[in-house]
């Protein structure tokens, strides 16, 4: 099938236009030739190099989206950013696309890592490889030092995607291509991953503009932008035809988290952190900046290995961070835990199922530097309230039912879940039709994370099976998803598992209310936390 036209641009550069689609590039040293980006793979990529040159050949992929790696398939390697291997591998494997090769004959190669700060030297030519996180979180650059050309792949185009599950936050991408601004006095022109021909380096001022409007709130003209997987807005880039497609922050998102905040502020008013406990902060186990950071929490003086104890903070998807919960989860660490106080990926920037895929990642990251803390890895526990009860739920019936979820990519690892904590969650989507918040839940909370609601990896409770972990699930009378808590008990009981369930309080205290459990200052919330452990450390193994 012929769909690539190839442009020559100078004695050694050649553009590949796949169909309008995507762009990949031929750049040809005196040694050898880099093949960068090789876009759908209708097309045999390989064959096309070999019109232009006999050279060995080296294929690095700016980052590891379908259009930019597909054609590795005609290839034996191919080279892309360790922070994109994830993405890559995600697409890799995707069912449709190995159906499709598989009935070709073809095989997607290995890929391997470059990392920025490499130069590749093609004999004559150096292309020097510079991280840009931002369309996705391993985005790389390579400049052409010798010709002053900057390849950008999909960081930097006049069509930016800002809005995809894979992309940092604008704020972060903000910070990282101010970073790396030095680059216009290194480069005059830019060849991105869908471009016809040369683009000015002034699109990296530009691009930089339209961030900072954004950001300021200059959106009032913006329009909708409809794609395959929802509705985003997209910006105009200032002095240039294009535009940033992003995910819109709504009024709402700040009005809420302001009025939650000064609560939580109000609540933790005067405690400090415990003297007895070691604690070990902001320590990376991803690749989305601050949206990817742990605390580890231990009682001063440990030198056996302890249960793990996981905390998947609430915040109706939109709010919330592990520094909100350190008082919490390190009074859980001196009932006898390893704690793990994570941080995840927020709507309405990310969107579902990022969260469950950065708690797999702690349980990666667990895996790896179990022994630095402590940690045992025979006894893992995961707690949360509100939507982190939704997600502990969710992510609990992904570990214990393999068949569950088989389409939301996450890297295999080898350590299972033996018990769960649920306050005040939610847990049956339909059950919420039930809740007398509903409209104002479902519509701003869960749709601002979730595309659609009739999603089949959102039904948890059809994914429980006998192997579920023991749950202990609390709540009380004045609690708005109280409703929820009985059927999910009563559930996990029927299909074979083990459910605790403890009300606290009654109707008549109106100050025991949603996640009452994390006020330290409390009877009530003292007895809820100690409940948990209890049931929790019940269940390890002796």
């Amino acid at each position: 099938m012929a769909r690539i036209e190839v442009t020559q641009l100078n004695d050694h550069i050649y553009l590949m236009d796949d169909n309008h689609e995507a762009t990949g590039y031929i750049v040809i040293g005196k040694d050898k030739a880099a093949v960068i980006d090789t876009m759908n793979g209708y097309e045999d990529v390989k064959a096309v190099a070999r019109r232009y040159t006999d050279l060995p050949l080296m294929v690095i992929n700016t980052h590891g989206h379908p259009d930019h790696i597909y054609g590795n398939i005609y290839f034996d390697e191919a080279y892309v950013a360790p922070d994109d291997m994830d993405v890559a591998d995600e697409f890799a494997n995707d069912p449709g696309f190995l159906k499709m090769i598989g009935e070709r004959g073809a095989v997607m190669p290995p890929f391997k890592a470059i990392n920025p700060g490499e130069t590749v030297d093609l004999g004559g030519l150096h292309l020097e490889v510079i991280a840009l996180p931002g369309h996705t979180a391993g985005s790389i650059l390579l400049l052409l030092k010798e010709d002053r050309i900057l390849f950008t792949g999909d960081a930097i185009n006049h069509h930016l995607w800002m809005q995809i599950p894979h992309s940092t936050s604008l704020e972060m991408f903000r910070d990282n291509l101010s970073k790396v601004m030095y680059l216009k006095d290194k480069a005059d022109m830019i060849l991105h991953g869908h471009a016809r021909g040369f683009d000015s380096i002034d699109l990296m001022d530009h691009t930089l503009a339209a961030i900072d409007e954004i950001l300021a709130g200059k959106t009032g003209d913006d329009k909708e932008y409809e794609w395959f997987e929802g509705i985003s807005r997209q910006h105009p880039i200032p002095d240039d035809e294009g535009v940033i497609c992003y995910n819109q922050r709504p009024a709402w998102v700040k009005e809420d988290s302001k009025a939650w905040s000064e609560g939580d502020g109000k609540r933790d008013e005067g405690l400090t952190e415990p003297e007895d406990v070691e604690s070990f902060k902001d320590i990376s186990y991803g690749v989305y900046g601050e949206s990817n950071l742990l605390d580890v929490y231990y009682l001063k003086g440990t030198t056996g290995k302890l249960p793990i104890l996981i905390n998947v903070h609430g915040g109706g998807y939109f709010y919330g961070d592990k520094e909100l919960y350190r008082f919490y989860a390190m009074d859980m660490a001196r009932y006898g835990f390893t704690v793990v106080n994570m941080n995840y990926r927020l709507s309405p920037a990310y969107k579902y199922p990022a969260p469950l895929q950065d708690i797999n990642n702690v349980m990666l990251w667990i895996e790896k530097h179990a022994d630095e803390y402590h940690m045992d890895t025979e006894n893992i526990f995961m707690m949360g309230d509100s939507a982190g009860a939704q997600l502990t739920s969710h992510y609990a019936a992904i570990n214990s039912n393999p068949d569950f979820c088989r389409n939301i990519y996450m890297r295999k690892h080898s350590l299972n879940i033996k018990g769960i904590s649920l306050a005040c969650g939610m847990y049956d989507m339909k059950s919420l039709l039930a809740i007398e918040e509903k409209d104002k839940l479902f519509d701003n909370y869960l749709m601002s994370c979730y595309y659609n609601p009739d999603e089949p990896t959102l039904d948890v409770c059809g994914a429980i099976t006998d192997k579920y972990p023991a749950a202990y699930l609390f709540s009380c009378p004045n609690d708005f998803l109280y409703p929820a808590c009985k059927p999910m008990a009563d559930l996990i009981n029927a299909r074979g598992g083990k459910a605790v369930m403890k009300i606290y309080g009654t109707a008549e205290m109106k100050d025991v209310a949603h996640v009452f459990h994390c006020n330290m200052k409390t009877d009530i919330g003292r007895e809820a936390r100690k409940d948990q452990a209890e049931f929790l450390l019940g269940l390890c193994n002796k």
